[in-house]
């Protein structure tokens, strides 16, 4: 929480507030101060992404968002980062072997391929 105040230049109270809004976008009902080692790949991966959209920023860089999520949980994060993207009116920056993280977010994409 100590970044809200310090870069948001938020009060006591707003702080708890612009958590909860971070958390929500991503489907969790709070934002945990710490994340159990044994976790589930796609909470840990809301908790991130819930974190690093908290501070409103304007770039989003992410690498594999989707990577170890079984198909319906990488469309509902891939989902869920699009409509952050949207709110914040953020640009996003992904590396990613999921395409279908580049169709959610409706981007120019560049194919990289090894080459012979």
């Amino acid at each position: 929480m100590l970044p809200l105040r310090y870069h948001r230049r938020l009060g006591a109270t707003a702080v708890p507030e612009a958590a909860l809004k971070a958390a929500a976008r991503f489907g969790l009902p709070a934002l945990p101060v710490s994340i159990p080692p044994l976790s589930s790949v796609l909470l840990r991966r809301r908790v991130t992404l819930a974190r690093a959209t908290v501070l409103d920023p304007v770039l989003l860089v992410v690498d594999d968002p989707t990577e170890d999520l079984d198909p319906a949980a990488a469309d509902e994060i891939a989902d869920r980062l699009a409509a952050a993207a949207r709110e914040l009116n953020a640009a996003v920056l992904a590396a990613s072997n999921d395409f279908r993280v580049a169709a959610a977010l409706k981007a120019r994409t560049l194919l990289l391929t090894p080459q012979e």
